[in-house]
């Protein structure tokens, strides 16, 4: 597992980036899992920016 840092926006809050850190296999896993995570989280929606693995 590989440790990602994810950085996404909560609807309609657009200006205001937030991190969240999550281990994955690859880059795509981490955006899916974060996806999900994330909209447990913030029902209201989120954009996912970035998806930056952490070395």
């Amino acid at each position: 597992m590989k440790q990602f840092t994810i950085t996404y926006v909560i609807h309609p809050h657009f200006n205001i980036p937030f991190k969240f850190n999550i281990s994955a296999s690859s880059e795509i896993d981490s955006i899916k899992n974060a996806e999900e995570t994330l909209r447990t989280r913030h029902p209201e929606g989120v954009s996912i920016v970035t998806s930056n693995e952490q070395y």
